[in-house]
């Protein structure tokens, strides 16, 4: 980065080149002040205001060559009060902030970069609602704007992130922030509020946006080995006794998905209120699971189909874990030091103090005692971000100081368990939530079911927020990321939805089917033979590009390419293709544009440069064009450019694919 003087102030640049911020003492590139906190989780989002915000308009500059420059900002003339920005060319990403503010006043930071009309903003994190954040004021906040303040429910599982990309080839991270505030609504600049004692900020620039996309990903870490098994990709949530799991599973198999992941849903034991069927999180294996599952899951593997289960940092109030944990005061606590109970429908649970050194090492100890009893190979971080605004930690430190790091402290300790039991090297670990780091924790991110509704007496849906926050993770750094086929909230998941879902994670990192919520007796997609003719023909394709898969996910260990990406990310040099929201890149060869509303049966799709030949169909297209296309419930709109490094291979699999029709309703 460079500074540059003019007469009303002065100018830093990006090392490509790109301006990243001007300061005059009409426009001040930088505000202090402090904010009224969340004191419980029932705030509203009028407790967000600040108390006081103090325009830093004066300036002095030192500079020693291209090697350092500091710029001392205050809101007085004198500088009796002062905030420093230093740069140094040996951190070249990195600018450092200091302040002889007193600290009270130093808990807010406004910043105001240069912005231009045309540009786009992406990333913030793994989010529902769109792509392109230009236009849009978005907080980038991980937990008490998350959960549904008006039921007794357990908080959104969404991933967010300090951070952003730019179509101008440059990333800005903010390490230390709680929280954050994007407000792109302006053609000139943009304001970004962060919350904590921020230390410093990062911007990356790069050539191209892909190169982007690697440098971020070098810098928030990505996994350094993922596990064989997990190239296949095909797995499936079951619930229920081990008996019910295996016929399950043999069902399935018998209708062409040739599973090679269980993911247990309830191995912890089942409780029953008043309203059904729930979870008991005692994070004990269920007597009835462990009745012959050692050998069963034995029998599994042998079969190359591995276990999968999830965890939390939940206990539920009575169950053995809890008292044991309650007696050695490992529990987050109120403000009275009691311990703090989570009320979610009709049970009350503890939460482990990961912040207590004690309390962790007890916690990985136990996951370590499980690991032992059930052979499971992937283990999901569920629920992870969950921190109540007025729960107490370890040493008296309020929650709002971690809660942005909580689900970092979950994955900090399976990770542990997992390397304590030697099994680093098959074992995988998924995350439904995260924060900024995240990505060098885990192998996956898991999308919830908060992503997709189905309502109306029709059964209405849309998979938009399904797409949206897979290209707006892979933004963020997140390379391997999960869709569940049929994890939806509302009604059950009807026969359109269901297919259109396994459209598009055919082209993704996962296959993944999962149960509906509810009765074991409630409506399930194996029971429908339509359904499964649906699935098992395009189970049959995902296999078939499971070369390609592995590719992708060693591209993204060795450089840190995602998975999925938007169209930018491999045609830049198109303007049409920032703008793009509704369609992907499955890797360099493949184009994906699902179908994404209920009833609809044809879509425009843009081609970028290019000859693009359809899996399901003999239709090629030459780009860059756009065009109307009509595809059958079961015939994915996804196209394999003709020059690509696995063209033959990929004709090979569409032939194949188009030999077998769709079951026509």
């Amino acid at each position: 980065m460079k500074i540059e003087l003019n007469e009303e102030g002065f100018r830093i640049f990006l090392a490509n080149g790109e301006l990243l911020l001007s300061h005059s003492q009409a426009q001040p590139c930088l505000k202090i002040g402090n904010g009224m906190n969340l004191k419980n989780s029932d705030d509203s989002d009028e407790d967000l205001e600040y108390n006081e915000q103090l325009s830093l308009r004066f300036f002095v500059i030192y500079q020693e060559n291209d090697t350092l420059w500091r710029v001392t900002l205050s809101h007085t003339q004198e500088l009796k009060e002062v905030v420093y920005l230093t740069y140094r060319t040996d951190t070249p990403t990195r600018i450092e902030i200091d302040s002889t503010y007193p600290e009270d006043y130093f808990d807010r930071m406004w910043l105001r970069l240069y912005s231009r009309g045309s540009e786009h903003f992406y990333g913030g994190g793994q989010h529902g609602y769109q792509l392109d954040l230009k236009g849009y004021t978005h907080m980038l906040f991980i937990q008490d704007e998350l959960f549904q303040k008006e039921e007794r429910t357990m908080p959104l599982r969404l991933v967010r992130q300090p951070s952003y990309i730019s179509s101008r080839h440059y990333a800005f991270i903010a390490p230390d922030a709680r929280r954050m505030i994007f407000n792109a609504i302006y053609d000139d600049h943009v304001s970004i509020e962060l919350w904590g004692n921020i230390k410093q900020f990062v911007v990356l620039s790069a050539p191209t946006m892909l190169d982007l996309l690697h440098r971020q990903s070098d810098y928030l870490g990505r996994p350094h080995h993922i596990p064989e098994w997990l190239s296949s990709g095909l797995f499936v949530g079951l619930r229920g006794p081990t008996t019910r799991m295996q016929e399950t599973f043999n069902h399935l198999q018998d209708n062409g998905l040739l599973i090679n992941g269980i993911w247990m849903q309830d191995w912890a034991r089942l409780a029953y209120p008043t309203f059904g069927e729930s979870f008991c999180w005692n994070w004990m294996p269920t007597d009835s699971l462990l009745q012959g599952t050692a050998e069963k899951i034995d029998r599994l593997q042998q079969q190359q189909v591995m276990i999968m289960a999830y965890m939390n940092g939940f206990l539920t109030e009575g169950t053995l874990p809890f008292n044991e944990a309650d007696s050695l005061d490992y529990l987050v606590t109120t403000s009275n030091r009691e311990t703090f109970l989570y009320h979610w429908q009709e049970f009350s649970l503890g939460i482990i103090d990961l912040t207590n050194p004690e309390a962790y090492h007890w916690f990985i100890q136990q996951m370590r005692h499980y690991f032992q009893k059930i052979d499971v190979r992937a283990w999901v971080i569920d629920d992870g971000s969950h921190l109540p605004a007025e729960a107490i930690l370890y040493h008296g430190l309020a929650s709002e100081k971690a809660q942005h790091r909580w689900s970092l402290l979950l994955a900090d300790a399976m990770r542990d368990a997992i390397h304590l039991s030697h099994r680093t090297e098959d074992v995988a670990l998924f995350s439904t939530t995260g924060w900024l780091t995240m990505s060098a924790k885990v192998h996956a991110i898991v999308l919830a079911r908060q992503y997709v509704e189905v309502g109306g007496g029709n059964k209405t849906w849309t998979l938009k927020p399904v797409l949206f926050a897979l290209l707006s993770g892979s933004a963020s750094g997140y390379g391997l990321q999960a869709t569940l086929i049929g994890h939806c909230f509302g009604a059950p998941a009807p026969a359109e939805l269901l297919i259109r879902w396994a459209e598009l994670a055919l082209f993704t990192p996962f296959f993944w089917l999962q149960e509906a919520e509810g009765h074991y007796q409630t409506f399930r997609y194996y029971h429908d033979s339509k359904i499964l003719y649906h699935l098992g023909r395009l189970a049959k394709l995902f296999r078939g590009l499971q070369f390609y898969r592995k590719e992708r996910m060693e591209q993204y260990v060795a450089k840190g390419t995602p998975v999925v990406a938007p169209l930018f990310a491999y045609f830049e040099n198109d303007v049409l293709t920032y703008a793009i929201e509704d369609q992907m890149m499955f890797g360099p060869d493949i184009l994906v544009a699902p179908i994404l509303q209920s009833g609809m049966t044809r879509r425009t799709v843009y081609f970028p440069e290019g000859r693009w030949y359809h899996f399901s169909s003999p239709l090629v297209v030459e780009g860059p064009i756009w065009q109307e296309v009509t595809t059958r419930l079961g015939d994915p709109l996804a196209f394999y450019v003709e020059h690509g490094d696995h063209a033959l291979q990929m004709r090979e699999l569409a032939f194949a694919f188009q030999d077998v029709p769709p079951y026509l309703y």
